[in-house]
């Protein structure tokens, strides 16, 4: 009877190990998933922006000068509207809300492009705003 009351037990804990095993292992992913959107996203606002400069310095090329702009970028401004009419970009580049956003800034000579990352995880960028690409010829 003792041995059958001391195998219940040992079965129960056993139970509540896998139970806990298993929540824990489904939280690991779901952070997971979470940082790795995050990351990705940063990753995206960051091809964005180098898609971005290549189609500018392609742009340079042709006009001796960058489109003259202050102000975001929407996809109805006039940088991209400049880029996407001599078919540099196939796409606009835009704000999709949030924090990331793309703040352009050129007199002619050259150009900014401010942008906002989620996370610190990419080489070069820091989590927040004040992220910069900066190219003059």
């Amino acid at each position: 009877m003792e041995n059958d009351s001391i195998r219940e037990a040992f079965e129960r804990k056993k139970s509540r190990s896998r139970v806990l095993s298993i929540a824990g292992a489904l939280t690991l992913l779901v952070f997971l998933f979470f940082v790795l959107s995050a990351v990705y996203g940063d990753w995206q606002t960051v091809r964005e922006t180098s898609k971005a400069r290549e189609a500018l310095s392609q742009y340079y090329l042709e006009k001796k000068a960058f489109p003259v702009f202050a102000g975001s970028l929407t996809g109805q401004d006039p940088v991209n509207q400049e880029l996407l009419k001599k078919k540099l970009l196939s796409r606009p580049i835009a704000n999709s809300g949030g924090e990331k956003e793309f703040y352009y800034f050129s007199e002619g000579p050259y150009f900014i492009i401010e942008y906002c990352l989620t996370t610190g995880f990419l080489k070069g960028g820091k989590r927040g705003c004040g992220n910069r690409l900066t190219v003059t010829p």
